[in-house]
């Protein structure tokens, strides 16, 4: 009975200490045991199995530690480590355009894969400035990718402005595109006609957001033209009296053209 017990507890150190410790615990043991003689060579032969044993063990743990991507141990798992780290490094492949439309800018997105998308995110600096957050949206996740269409109502006409996508990924990780650079020009933010049908004096006012140079053309009724002139406009309100002294009575129309782009009003005379 004393020996299982001695045997047992030789068990338990050698599964928690090193082998040498244990090899030396057990010569100790020995030497207080000499009354159990007979036992010591059958002590000594079972250490020393144990401790082949677990040297043995440690080799082969050392091996597949080194050699993880061509040997599969079901308890270490190597496998499914791998695959985890190669999905959360993948780059999704994603292109985008710009385009200028009337009043706001809209910008076409493309994704060819959405495997690690979470979302893609517009951002805009002006002038080299900052970027910015403008419109964001939530990925479909396919796999074969989609089509998105994003909207800035907010830009800044005549100035230099950068846009580009903060792609979102799954794994909380994010990646940036590369910028489009875009300038909308626009001289003429407004043109009203101020007109009295009984009145002799009539005016095209023009709200200009920079300084240009535009040209204003009269119209009658039938598309003939009947007058001509240049203007300088300058940032703000411009006022343009309008040549109708020497025509007759009848409905007209005001043309302004600056910078390829052209804005027409419908003028009635009485007097």
């Amino acid at each position: 009975m004393l020996i299982l017990n001695i045997d047992f507890q030789l068990i338990i150190l050698l599964k928690k200490c090193h082998w040498l410790t244990v090899l030396l615990t057990i010569n100790s043991v020995n030497l207080h045991m000499s009354r159990f003689h007979k036992y010591v060579i059958r002590l000594n032969i079972l250490t020393l199995f144990f401790c082949i044993l677990l040297f043995a063990t440690s080799c082969m743990i050392g091996i597949a530690e080194q050699d993880a991507n061509h040997l599969m141990f079901p308890n270490l798992d190597f496998a499914q480590k791998k695959a985890t780290k190669s999905v959360s490094t993948e780059t999704p492949d994603v292109t985008f355009q710009v385009v200028e439309l009337d009043n706001f800018i809209e910008v076409n997105v493309e994704t060819h894969s959405e495997i690690c998308i979470a979302g893609i995110e517009l951002q805009r600096a002006e002038e080299g400035g900052i970027f910015t957050k403008i419109a964001q949206e939530i990925a479909f996740g396919d796999s074969l990718g989609a089509a998105y269409l994003l909207i800035d109502h907010t830009f800044a006409y005549n100035q230099n402005m950068d846009y580009r996508l903060k792609i979102l990924n799954l794994d909380g990780t994010y990646e940036l595109t590369n910028n489009q650079s875009i300038l909308v020009d626009k001289t003429v933010e407004n043109v009203s006609l101020i007109s009295n049908p009984t009145k002799p004096k009539r005016f095209l006012e023009v709200d200009a957001l920079k300084n240009g140079v535009g040209e204003i053309a009269i119209f009658d009724a039938a598309g003939k033209q009947i007058s001509a002139q240049k203007v300088s406009l300058k940032a703000g309100e411009n006022w343009s009296k309008l040549p109708l002294s020497n025509v007759k009575n009848g409905v007209y129309f005001v043309a302004l053209k600056v910078n390829n782009k052209r804005w027409m009003r419908k003028l009635i005379k009485l007097s």
